[in-house]
């Protein structure tokens, strides 16, 4: 007598959004098949829930339960094919693991993983402020230039260059970095890192040589920026 002993047998894979932006929603999609002989029943498939991310939708009835997603499966054929889908949404960067593990009644757990590099982008706003407006000749003007990262990653080697007209003259600066100048154009040395929501300050002081209606360039440059920011500040003297 020959006994032939049927069994099902699961076979688990995941794939993913390679990379994505912070705030954009990414998507895992979880493929289950039943490679073996016979129904594979009381399926389970317990999802987890990268850390730090919120899980904003799901396939094929998926619950939350904790800090894991979990399906249920009554039956799965043999060859027969499912695939499940949780979408999530990182506010932090770094790398999302996505790790999932099946299984069945008398079938061995499997398990699979994937994961998404979760970046942010630096967004940096120039702004360039005179103090003193209208000022006399022979009166010194303080320019307040703020660099602020309105974005999610730091922004690097943030520099300021400014550039006077010859009814100004450079007096002093400081600030965030050293600020040096030479023949009418004012350097601000480069800022290391400025981090999402911070801000780096400098105070540029020129002296009014002559009446006339200036004008006060400021130019931004970072390693993030394919092409400068510029901002120019309007001074009237007299």
């Amino acid at each position: 007598t020959t006994t032939v002993v049927k069994q099902a047998i699961l076979k688990i894979a995941k794939d993913g959004t390679e990379k994505i932006f912070i705030g954009r929603p990414y998507t895992f999609t979880i493929t289950v098949t039943n490679v073996g002989d016979t129904d594979a029943t009381n399926v389970r498939v317990v999802d987890s829930i990268p850390q730090g991310a919120k899980c904003v939708s799901l396939t094929e009835g998926g619950v939350i339960q904790g800090d894991t997603i979990v399906w249920n499966v009554e039956k799965l054929q043999p060859k027969a094919i499912i695939n499940l889908k949780a979408s999530f949404i990182s506010n932090n960067a770094g790398m999302a693991v996505n790790r999932v593990a099946a299984s069945a009644a008398c079938s061995p757990q499997v398990e699979a993983s994937a994961k998404t590099d979760v970046i942010g982008i630096p967004a940096i706003l120039l702004e360039v402020v005179d103090i003193e407006d209208p000022l006399a000749v022979g009166g010194v003007e303080t320019y307040v230039i703020t660099a602020t990262n309105q974005g999610s990653a730091p922004a690097t080697n943030v520099k300021i260059i400014c550039s006077l007209e010859d009814s100004q003259e450079y007096v002093s600066g400081d600030g965030a970095s050293a600020v040096t100048a030479k023949n009418g154009t004012i350097e601000c040395a480069p800022y290391p890192s400025l981090q999402p929501g911070a801000k780096a300050t400098w105070n540029v002081r020129v002296k009014a040589l002559k009446a006339g209606d200036v004008r006060f360039k400021t130019v931004m440059t970072s390693d993030q920026l394919s092409r400068p920011v510029e901002e120019t500040e309007a001074t009237t003297q007299y």
